[in-house]
């Protein structure tokens, strides 16, 4: 009897980097890791240089649009990769696009500043990956990043309390480490850029994630008729 895994195999494409030779996975680790953090410690850097007010941010009323408009956007990328996945005009699109979404970023952190957690964890992920060379563990990863992420909250500005501030942190942590490991899966050698840009869009992806786990339970009958104890 075939017992199926409790999460659904991640969606694949033809000659993705995880079915290619180790070396060149590390490669491509390296290169996504490193895109992705120059993109926010530009967004970082591009919320410093937008007009500041006595007022809190987020009730400022051009940055009420900063969360609407970056989820509009990430939408729209995500509408793309349903619709072009694996072909190269989506690669394209999701390259040449990433200055965009990186200058949305930057107003969204200059909206919620809390936010800046995201451009700092990037950062130790990445120190993580390239220190570790062709030994880096994406659970190891993750554990570092949070215990950096979570022991800043006092610096934090507008952070939440910090039992939440935990909780956030934990949850964005393993996600992305989640999210940064299916790319071997989803993306090619050549695509790192695209693959960075994923990292953005596919925290919009958690909840429709969460139905496709719910249906791979209901289809393979998992946690169901459990003998009694």
């Amino acid at each position: 009897m075939i017992i199926p895994d409790y999460i659904p195999e991640p969606l694949e494409v033809p000659g993705n980097v995880h079915d290619g030779p180790y070396a060149e996975r590390v490669t491509f680790n390296r290169r996504v890791a490193l895109t992705f953090t120059g993109c926010v410690g530009a967004a970082a850097l591009v919320s410093q240089w937008l007009p500041q007010s006595d007022r809190p941010a987020h009730e400022m009323a051009t940055n009420a649009l900063a969360g609407p408009c970056f989820v509009a956007w990430c939408g729209l990328l995500a509408l793309l990769r349903i619709e072009y996945r694996g072909t190269q005009p989506e690669t394209r699109a999701m390259s040449l696009s990433l200055p965009i979404t990186g200058t949305l970023f930057g107003w969204l952190l200059a909206t919620y500043p809390a936010l800046m957690a995201i451009p700092v964890g990037s950062a130790v992920f990445c120190a993580v990956l390239l220190l570790s060379g062709r030994d880096f563990s994406h659970p190891f990863g993750a554990v570092v990043t949070a215990l950096a992420v979570g022991a800043m909250h006092p610096i934090i500005p507008h952070a939440p309390e910090p039992g939440r501030w935990w909780a956030l942190v934990i949850l964005g942590v393993t996600y992305f480490t989640f999210d940064f490991w299916c790319l071997a899966y989803r993306r090619r050698a050549d695509e790192p850029i695209a693959a960075a840009h994923d990292l953005f869009r596919d925290y919009l992806n958690i909840l429709g994630y969460v139905v496709r786990v719910i249906r791979h339970w209901r289809r393979h009958r998992l946690w169901q008729d459990l003998p009694p104890r």
